[in-house]
């Protein structure tokens, strides 16, 4: 498969080309720049968090190092699952200002298909009568996000190797443009406890990784989008997310002649920051009417987090990988907030 064929085979399965695809996002910035502010990041909140935890995935298949120049080449596909409870979010709970919800429970991205509730935005109180409106978007239905990775891992010395992720940026047309690149370690501990080193099969390891991702895209949010009046040149919106992951794990093992049995207990925190650029038409009152006014915003730049506010979460790992020469086929299931599933294919020497 050609490199960049690789590359949007990739983009498409992780499913990120949802966020420039939800219909009815830039309807959002019709309660104001504020308002909007709170609204993405609570819509967006659980692809994104399952996005980092996925990225987390896919580390390692084994307690056990490479010899030195040893390497291998896995290909690997991580699912994380959206839990029940970032499904939805309340709207009467997330500190919206100047805004009437009809209902208060509505879809993230990840939720329902039925669709969103409907917000209605009263700008000044001598106008009573006067509103903007709009309806949150539906929910897309997919609760899981499914991240194919390429590593590379390299031995080096005294039980240590060095892992390598890497996607250009690569323009992917109407889906925007993605890029990534991740680097890891794991480092075999064994050899510095006296009487564990001397134990055959067992081994025991620690290991980090770090990724990074990031996309942009466009979108078009207009006045008519939420029913106004109004001018102005929307055609500089823009979207870009980045996603910051980190895991850190204690792994255990068993490494057979013909297969591995592997386990790791650990941390891992995701960072995420969508921001958005450009013009958009926010909601005024000119002479007892609603319309519209073309507003240059400072980049919205939301920090999201878990439901609970946190960015760390523990994680505990299991796993098998099947040895069949050079050829290495694993699977592994990661519980945490957001569990994960990992299955992958590759060549290992030494």
């Amino acid at each position: 498969m050609k490199p960049k064929i690789l590359v949007i085979s990739l983009f498409l399965f992780t499913g990120m080309y949802g966020y420039g695809q939800v219909s009815g996002i830039g309807d959002f910035f019709g309660s104001g720049p504020q308002n909007a502010e709170i609204l993405f990041k609570s819509y967006f909140a659980p692809w994104t968090n399952a996005l980092g935890a996925s990225l987390n995935g896919g580390w390692y298949n084994t307690a056990k190092s490479h010899k030195p120049l040893g390497f291998d080449i896995t290909f690997t596909t991580s699912v994380a699952i959206v839990p029940e409870v970032d499904k939805t979010f309340n709207l009467g709970m997330i500190g919206l200002q100047g805004v009437t919800p009809v209902n208060v429970l509505t879809p993230t991205v990840a939720g329902s298909r039925d669709g969103g509730q409907l917000i209605r935005y009263t700008p000044v109180s001598s106008f009573p009568d006067q509103y903007a409106e709009f309806t949150t978007p539906q929910g897309t239905g997919v609760s899981i996000m499914p991240t194919p990775m390429l590593k590379i891992g390299i031995g080096t010395f005294k039980d240590t190797d060095i892992d390598f992720r890497y996607v250009p940026d690569v323009s992917l047309g109407k889906f925007g443009e993605m890029g990534l690149w991740g680097i890891g370690i794991k480092h075999g501990i064994k050899q510095w406890i006296p009487v564990v080193s001397k134990v055959p099969v067992f081994q025991l390891a620690v290991q980090g990784g770090y990724t990074q991702f990031s996309t942009a895209f466009d979108i078009s949010v207009t006045p008519e989008s939420y029913g106004l009046s109004g001018t102005g040149d929307y055609t500089n919106q823009q979207v870009s997310l980045l996603v910051n992951s980190f895991t850190a794990n204690i792994l255990v093992g068993a490494s057979l002649p013909v297969i591995d049995f592997y386990g790791g207990a650990g941390f891992a925190t995701t960072n995420a920051n969508l921001k958005l650029a450009g013009y958009y038409p926010i909601p005024v009152v000119q002479a007892g009417e609603i319309t519209t006014v073309q507003s240059h915003l400072d980049p919205i730049d939301v920090e999201i987090t878990n439901s609970d506010g946190s960015k760390t979460k523990p994680r505990l790992n299991a796993g098998i990988r099947i040895k069949m020469g050079v050829l290495t086929l694993h699977g592994d299931y990661t519980y945490a907030n957001y569990s994960v599933v990992t299955t992958g294919i590759g060549i290992s020497f030494r």
